[in-house]
């Protein structure tokens, strides 16, 4: 992705998403502050000044995180969270795990709640 995100080009279109969604409820200095990829799963972290955002705002960051537990970091396509050995965790789907993995094993497979 572009300056700023710290996440493959699979999560684009969840990101892009949630801020269309985000667009219409942001107040007065709100802003995002992070993008990125932690532990397989995007974090979407908000700075704001001036009044409390609406409870909306974390219902909808939420459902984009567990969305991206079951979505490709790398493509998009419908991924795991998994482990490859001496690495850290990702969500990938098979082809895309079996890139990353480089000849290494796959540890373990995490299923999203």
């Amino acid at each position: 992705m572009g300056r700023g995100f710290a996440c493959g080009d699979g999560w684009e279109g969840i990101i892009r998403r949630l801020a269309e969604k985000l667009e219409p409820l942001a107040v007065d200095g709100l802003r995002a502050t992070q993008v990125k990829e932690k532990f397989g799963t995007l974090r979407f972290l908000l700075a704001r000044s001036g009044r409390e955002p609406p409870d909306d705002l974390s219902r909808m960051i939420h459902e984009a995180e567990k969305e991206s537990q079951r979505t490709c970091e790398e493509c998009s396509a419908p991924g795991t969270m998994q482990r490859i050995t001496g690495r850290r965790w990702w969500t990938l789907c098979d082809p895309c795990a079996d890139r990353e993995s480089d000849g290494k094993r796959r540890e373990e497979r995490l299923r999203p709640e």
